[in-house]
């Protein structure tokens, strides 16, 4: 059936198709392909050689060159699939001329005839399969769209590995205990079934959809004719071209080594072990393979394949094992061995087919899908071939033993593929990939403690599940592993419960993925939303400047949960016109969880003239909540962010502690305040002016301990106007000629101008006297201040001096402005 292009329903069927078929393509495969099984069978009890194992592989591989001619085949004919059946049906009965032979050969005719029969007919199979392989190819690429091509092709690989399994194991477990008698007539019943479960793979994809083609409209000698054309499309792409050698190399290095494991494990000149760790190796690999295929399905679809294939190379280094195993230990070392690779090997095996789809042009797929197969087809032959004959060449070598390494025939052969596959992967790592992350991106995530925990939560957030079981799994999403699950969170900001919602805002923001700000703008700016102060709040967390004008349009909302939340955003991505909103915000706003979240937004983004609304607010409001917060504020003004909170929250045995800290730490920075970079100073005056500011620091130390911080506030204020005067070269700090001091020095200038407002704002109240007042739930308020204000005053002045260590680049300071105000 040719369609215009698959329904969502045809797809969904196609999938459950194409995993049924997977796995009767799997009991075809792991006995007709040269696997494990039939590389047993070849090179133990056909013809045991490593030569010939070597050159039967290798040709198998070399029948890839015919992929080329699939360029011209499908650019003529104006479908795919009913050539691609016709020939994979003849090349899928393999299987039984298999079976013929083994029971043939245990018949009693030679090995040699039965070796020469398999090798014509392997070869005409295979040649069969690459002439028409391009076209299923294509095929399943405009079938499954590239959303989710990655992951469809995870799972039928997944299905592909529990098949495998169960049919492994029969098989080995079978073959350890036959009579050797009997083992031809064992290999002839299994290649049997092989090629039944072959057909059936072909059978069952004559069900699947063929999207049509633009080139099927094309009469025939004109697709022809562009078949020409498009036969050197592909080798004029230089990034294709680097791509299928680099892939080349890589599977080159590998060749040498992967087909002759099973007759290394199993044969004498080997390990010499029963078939039946064949099965525990492979049962170990597949299971292995089953757990983590889906995980880099997922890796390629939101990451892209460059970096997934490079860690899959990395499998390779498994092999190092191979040279310490031995006869006595290869019970826990072939264990040891399969696991490894199996967790890391899909990365490479399922990345590298999809990277050749992503590379290759829509238009051109098939032209492009023909080369690579044979560029890596060619690679793996020579590989192949390589590997056959190194082996031979070692088999004179005695082996050699360095502490617990064995170096044998094999083990020569590994180190030499090793460096060549770490050549393909340094490679490979060039290739261009423009929507790709960096390999260093993806080992982070993936080596994140929570990183499983965050791919099972995904799990939960796709399916049907109950809406508290969604929103513990939002809640489990964290920063370190958090961006493999966006499309998930993301998706379940439209789902119909508002605490979900919610609670996949809040996810977003603790992720900062930029590709969601799009969807957290839309829930901010669409009025009927429950999730806006959380969308709002989430934007400020991703810092993408796109969201500024929504954020400051929220500025404006009547709901005080969106004005604090859009603050805070603000106080984390805003710019001039920000710290303008904000500025005019605070001024007329009276709220105060609103007032202190401006307030700590402008702090945030270093705006010095913030300091002139934030002064007077905390002298003159009575909750002693929001006057810590908004001193919060002004200590990120005057040192390091985030360090002033320190010395007004925790218990109180450890905020003494840390006050009595910030003293001596006042003390020794005094020495940074009045540095030796003062060219107007002298050392003997240098010396003075410090142990005058030290003196000074001690003096309020002692009021503040006592109970009198107003006192101390008024000690630090002179010592302030000391330092200015000193280092500033002037007598009167109200004469303009102070300017450029103040805007060399606009932090110093902020703290000078601070103890100057707070010491005249405390005289003030202390002037005004006691003033009663209503509160809501009865009793009096006083309009002066408590001690506490004062203390918050003395806390910042040495926590200044404190944190004090250089300027930033000169700006215009606050009382550089007052200055000129008043000139």
């Amino acid at each position: 059936m040719t369609i215009e292009s698959p329904t969502e329903e045809q797809i969904q069927k196609s999938i459950r198709l194409t995993m049924l078929s997977a796995a009767s393509f799997s009991i075809w495969f792991q006995v007709c392909a040269p696997q494990q099984i039939f590389n047993i069978f070849v090179g133990t009890f056909l013809l045991p050689s490593d030569g010939a194992l070597g050159l039967l592989v290798g040709t198998i591989s070399a029948m890839s060159v015919f992929q080329l001619a699939s360029i011209f085949v499908y650019r003529y004919l104006p479908r795919r699939k009913t050539f691609w059946f016709v020939m994979t049906l003849a090349h899928r009965l393999n299987g039984f001329v298999l079976a013929a032979v083994a029971f043939a050969v245990g018949r009693g005719m030679s090995r040699e005839v039965g070796y020469a029969v398999v090798f014509i007919a392997m070869s005409v199979s295979w040649m069969l399969a690459q002439v028409s392989g391009s076209g299923w190819w294509s095929w399943m690429a405009d079938l499954f769209p590239e959303r989710i091509r990655s992951s469809v092709f995870g799972r039928r690989s997944a299905v592909t590995a529990v098949t495998n399994l169960v049919w492994f194991f029969t098989v080995t477990g079978i073959l350890n205990f036959l009579d050797q008698r009997h083992v031809y007539d064992f290999f002839a019943v299994i290649f049997l079934i092989g090629g039944i479960g072959g057909v059936t793979d072909i059978l069952l994809h004559s069900k699947l959809p063929e999207p049509s083609r633009r080139s099927a409209v094309i009469p025939a000698a004109q697709r022809l004719e562009g078949a020409f054309a498009d036969f050197s499309v592909p080798l004029r792409d230089a990034t294709f071209r680097r791509f299928v050698f680099s892939a080349g190399l890589a599977l080159a290095g590998l060749s040498m080594v992967l087909p002759f494991i099973p007759t290394f494990i199993t044969a004498e000149r080997g390990l010499g072990a029963r078939p039946i760790w064949m099965a525990f190796q492979f049962g170990i690999l597949q299971l292995t393979w089953l757990l983590m295929v889906p995980v880099w399905g997922i890796m390629m679809d939101r990451f892209g394949k460059r970096a997934v294939v490079i860690i899959g190379l990395s499998y390779s280094l498994h092999w190092l094992g191979y040279l310490v195993i031995t006869a006595a230990n290869y019970h826990y070392m072939i264990p040891l061995i399969s696991a490894i690779g199996g967790l890391i090997a899909p990365a490479f095996w399922e990345g590298i087919n999809q990277w050749s789809i992503v590379l290759a042009r829509v238009d051109q797929r098939i032209s492009y899908v023909a080369w690579f197969w044979t560029g890596v087809g060619l690679a793996t032959a020579v590989g192949s071939y390589a590997g056959g004959a190194l082996l031979e060449l070692f088999a004179s070598v005695t082996p050699a033993r360095i502490g617990i390494v064995i170096l044998g025939p094999l083990q020569y052969v590994i180190l030499i593929s090793l460096v060549i596959v770490a050549t393909g992967a340094v490679l490979l790592s060039r290739i261009p990939e423009p929507s790709g992350r960096h390999i260093g991106f993806v080992v982070r995530l993936m080596s994140n403690p929570n990183f499983f925990r965050t791919f099972s939560s995904m799990q939960v957030m796709s399916q049907p599940r109950d809406s508290d079981q969604v929103t513990r799994a939002l809640r489990s999403i964290d920063s370190g592993s958090g961006e493999i699950a966006v499309d998930e969170v993301v998706a379940r900001m439209h789902d119909p419960d508002p605490e979900v919602r919610a609670e996949a805002a809040r996810a977003l923001g603790r992720i900062r993925a930029s590709e969601a700000t799009e969807a957290l703008i839309l829930a901010l700016r669409d009025l009927t939303s429950s999730v806006r102060p959380e969308a709002a709040i989430a934007l400020g967390r991703i810092g993408d400047r796109r969201a500024l004008p929504y954020l400051l349009d929220a500025l404006n909302d009547p709901s005080e949960e969106l004005q604090d939340g859009a603050a805070w955003a603000l106080g984390e991505i805003g710019d001039d016109t920000a710290t303008e909103q904000l500025l005019a915000l605070f001024r007329r706003i009276r709220s105060e969880r609103v007032s202190a979240s401006t307030a700590a937004a402008m702090s945030r983004l270093g705006r010095f003239e913030a300091a002139w609304e934030i002064i007077p607010r905390m002298h003159e409001t009575r909750n002693p909540i929001l006057r810590t917060q908004l001193a919060i504020a002004l200590g990120n003004l005057l040192g390091r962010p985030g360090e002033f909170y320190r010395l007004v929250s925790g218990s109180g045995a450890e905020r003494s502690e840390r006050r009595k800290r910030l003293f001596l730490d006042a003390k020794r920075g005094a020495v940074h305040l009045v540095g030796a970079e003062e060219p107007g100073l002298d050392r003997t005056s240098r010396r003075e002016e410090i142990t005058a500011l030290r003196t000074a620091i001690e003096a309020a130390r002692g009021g503040f301990e006592a109970g009198r911080p107003e006192r101390s506030l008024l000690l630090l204020r002179e010592a302030a106007d000391r330092v200015v005067t000193v280092l500033g070269g002037v007598a009167n700090l109200e004469d303009a000629s102070v300017a450029p001091f103040f805007a060399s020095r606009p932090r110093l200038s902020l703290w000078w101008w601070f103890l100057r407002q707070a010491d005249e704002l405390v005289s003030s109240a202390e002037l005004g006297g006691n003033v009663a007042a209503a509160e809501p739930g009865g009793g009096t308020a006083v309009a002066r201040q408590d001690s506490s204000v004062e203390a918050l005053d003395v806390l910042l002045g040495v926590f200044f001096i404190a944190q004090y260590r250089s300027e930033t680049a000169p700006v215009e300071s606050m009382p550089v402005k007052r200055l000129k105000d008043t000139a």
